[in-house]
């Protein structure tokens, strides 16, 4: 929980901190009365900003997560009777299992969302007198998409908690969103052109891409959903992941860009005709990265999440090396006078958790 904190509360720092540097979220701009372009691109980029900071917390403190999931989970607490009673605590405690794992991924993601949710006064604090002069509206504007984005980014969080190819598709969204970012702006500034807010996943260079030119426009993030919702499920299904995890890696990183663009609507009843094609392209981005990602998982096998044990010795065949050896004579029980017989070619194995010369049977030894 502290790791996801601490990662989610960094990492949404550093996307405000160089958004807001470089002109790429504006804030004061976007609150602004009558700026529906302006406003349009802070609501995108601040859900976008807010649920990637999240998905960031939960990437970063992974490690520790599975770590602490394994110790928590899969120690042995006591050394339980081989009795019916026995078995049942056995039974009791695989069930169990499940839930503390879907409670541990909750509870992760709910942390990373305080952790990017502390960081919103970096974007209240310039906007306070933008929000004087905005009144209602302003507060509305500024609030409403980290709220949105807040709750995006949990469950898209918990959903990468469950299954690593969508995690890793999300981390591999935000990377190629905030580097076409960066590609406009590097090619406004050696243009001499003006900087403004750039569209999210769009390269929005309008003085250098022509009107027929669409594949550089906002339908440039169709392109890319599509290549690596295949790249990301190919991976997943050579590593052998999970049918669900391969079919939703294409759909989660589509799916952050949509949920952006439908909290800031296709402002169809605004002046802002420039929001309608990135609105329509991701939706169709999330969808054409849902359909390549399941053709990929379509015929991928089901791992196997448990390993059958070994044939006993005696159902094995003999080799002809071995057949040809002399068989040793078998052994005859040892007899005691102070009780019956008891058998030595017998062999039971330890009980888990059992202790032995001060040592304790774990599940990979002793």
């Amino acid at each position: 929980m502290l790791a996801s904190f601490g990662a989610a509360g960094i990492i949404a720092a550093a996307q405000l901190g160089v958004g807001q540097a470089l002109s790429i979220i504006d804030v004061s701009a976007g609150l602004a009365p009558g700026a529906d372009a302006a406003r349009n691109r802070l609501i995108t980029w601040m859900v976008f900003v807010f649920g990637a900071s999240i998905l960031g917390g939960v990437a970063l403190g992974r490690r520790v997560i599975r770590r602490r999931i394994a110790f928590d989970i899969h120690r042995p607490t006591q050394v339980v009777p081989a009795t019916a009673r026995g078995r049942a605590v056995e039974a009791l405690r695989a069930a169990k299992a499940p839930v503390a794992l879907a409670a541990v991924r909750v509870t992760v993601s709910l942390a990373a969302a305080l952790g990017a949710a502390a960081t919103f006064p970096l974007v209240w604090v310039p906007a306070r007198e933008a929000l004087t002069a905005g009144g209602a509206n302003a507060q509305v504007t500024l609030a409403f998409p980290a709220v949105a984005g807040i709750l995006a980014g949990v469950v898209l969080a918990i959903a990468a908690l469950a299954a690593a190819p969508i995690g890793v598709a999300l981390v591999v969204t935000v990377a190629w969103v905030w580097l076409i970012a960066l590609v406009s702006v590097v090619l406004a500034l050696t243009k001499n052109q003006p900087v403004s807010p750039p569209r999210l996943g769009t390269l929005d260079a309008p003085w250098l891409i022509a009107p027929e030119q669409w594949y550089l426009g906002p339908y440039l993030m169709v392109g890319l959903c599509a290549l690596i919702g295949l790249a990301v499920a190919g991976a997943a299904r050579w590593i052998g992941a999970t049918r669900m995890g391969i079919a939703l890696s294409g759909f989660a990183g589509p799916a952050l860009i949509a949920v952006a663009y439908l909290a800031a609507g296709p402002a169809l009843n605004t002046s802002d005709t420039g929001q309608i094609q990135p609105y329509l392209a991701s939706i169709i981005s999330a969808t054409v990265g849902l359909l390549a990602s399941t053709a990929v998982g379509a015929g991928a096998e089901q791992p196997v999440r448990s390993t059958p044990m070994p044939a006993p010795l005696a159902a094995r065949p003999a080799t002809p090396q071995l057949a040809a050896l002399p068989q040793a004579p078998a052994a005859r029980p040892l007899a005691i006078s102070a009780g019956p017989a008891i058998r030595t070619d017998i062999y039971q194995p330890p009980a888990r958790g059992s202790v032995v010369e001060g040592r304790v049977l774990r599940a990979g030894g002793w």
